[in-house]
């Protein structure tokens, strides 16, 4: 079996795919292949969605892709166990679809599970046709909708032999925003984070981090990097960042991630139920078990986002805010600097030395909220300067 270690070569140029995508069948792949129909010759691109109780935002996310400009895809949609009218959404909108749209199950709880026996499937598929193995898959969720350019943008950006995936952003609503706005004075809310996210990308700061809700990947280099795996934690909790894992894995291969330059929309029922409950983590309530399915808000997001603005102080609203930029900052910039992947000039490309040395000071820029004052004037200061930069 072939082994990432002696890869970094062959991976690219060597290794036929058939071989690379049939290896990772026999080890990692779900026994048995679901759907009966072929893979058309003519379909470049597979997008897996993974839903579960999705009824009130699928139809938009496909009506989506309906809309694209690239149109040699199909979608594979993997319910995992949805108790709603999900599948009953997706039978209704199937008449009008102009792409083949499939769905399977998945029985297995998790969204990491679903999303590999979708990428397993397609894989699965493209060895029975076996040719044309430049084949492209692509992950988002159910309450996202892409702009038409898309697809489109991600097979250029997955033409280059040596680029094995693509990370990509997401950004609330201009709805959303507006009414956030309207409610607390602030605009820009939560688009700060993905025009943030790729300014660093830009200036070369920052490590890209890829996602489930705007990712994409070669076939052979998803098979060669061990596809999806769930991780879990300490106790038990399933970890949420399978797809960054696995592209962490093909760069281990000898492939690049680069941006996607590419921003989707996507629902913010999970923030905005956050900030409502001044909670940290909406994705394991407290009535979490490891046998529940994706453990996740799925309350509307025009109701959440009604209320939030009638009954959330704007102190909460901003220190919500701050925990983002400050979340973001750690992860794409002072993180790899703590770790040495990253030098100071590098850094101060993004902060000043000041920021930095406060940023990296045990958290203490988000101790004592809401009575440390040094917080306000620290943060406000900070996103003045980042949204003259970012122009926004």
């Amino acid at each position: 079996m072939l082994t990432c270690a002696k890869q970094r070569k062959s991976s690219l140029e060597d290794i036929p795919p058939q071989v690379a995508i049939r290896n990772y069948l026999e080890k990692y792949g779900f026994n048995g292949q679901l759907l009966k129909e072929d893979l058309d010759s003519k379909t470049k691109v597979s997008v897996v969605i993974p839903v579960y109780n999705e009824a009130g935002v699928i139809t938009r996310c496909l009506q989506a892709l309906n809309e694209q400009f690239y149109n040699a895809f199909e979608v594979v949609v993997v319910d995992n166990g949805s108790t709603d009218e999900t599948l009953k959404e997706i039978e209704n909108f199937s008449r009008q679809a102009s792409y083949p749209l499939y769905v399977i199950e998945e029985h297995t709880p998790g969204v990491a599970a679903a999303r590999k026996r979708g990428m397993d499937e397609v894989l699965s598929r493209l060895l029975k046709r076996g040719r044309e193995f430049h084949h492209v898959l692509v992950v988002t969720d159910a309450d996202v909708i892409p702009p038409k350019e898309w697809l489109e943008k991600i097979i250029v950006g997955l033409g280059c032999h040596r680029h094995g995936g693509l990370a990509g952003t997401h950004k609330a609503s201009e709805e959303v925003e507006e009414k956030i706005h309207k409610a607390t004075g602030i605009r820009n809310y939560f688009n700060i984070i993905p025009s943030l996210i790729e300014f660093i990308e830009k200036r070369g700061v920052g490590e890209i981090k890829m996602s489930g809700p705007n990712s994409a990947f070669t076939a052979v280099s998803y098979a060669l990097g061990g596809g999806i795996k769930q991780e879990f934690s300490s106790d038990g909790k399933p970890k949420l960042s399978e797809v960054n894992n696995l592209g962490n894995r093909i760069r281990q291969c000898g492939y690049e991630i680069i941006p996607m330059w590419c921003q989707v929309v996507k629902n913010r029922r999970r923030e905005l139920f956050e900030i409502i409950n001044n909670c940290e983590d909406s994705y394991f309530p407290k009535s979490f078990s490891s046998s529940g399915r994706f453990n996740v808000i799925r309350e509307n997001e025009v109701e959440l986002l009604s209320f939030a603005c009638n009954n959330v102080s704007k102190e909460t609203w901003e220190y919500y805010r701050y925990k983002m930029i400050y979340k973001v900052l750690w992860n794409f910039v002072l993180q790899p600097f703590a770790l040495g992947k990253k030098t100071e000039e590098q850094v101060r490309e993004i902060l000043t030395v000041k920021e930095i040395d406060t940023l990296l000071s045990s958290y203490s820029p988000l101790t004592n909220f809401p009575n440390n004052q040094y917080t306000h004037e620290f943060f406000r200061d900070l996103l003045s300067r980042l949204e003259r930069v970012l122009q926004l």
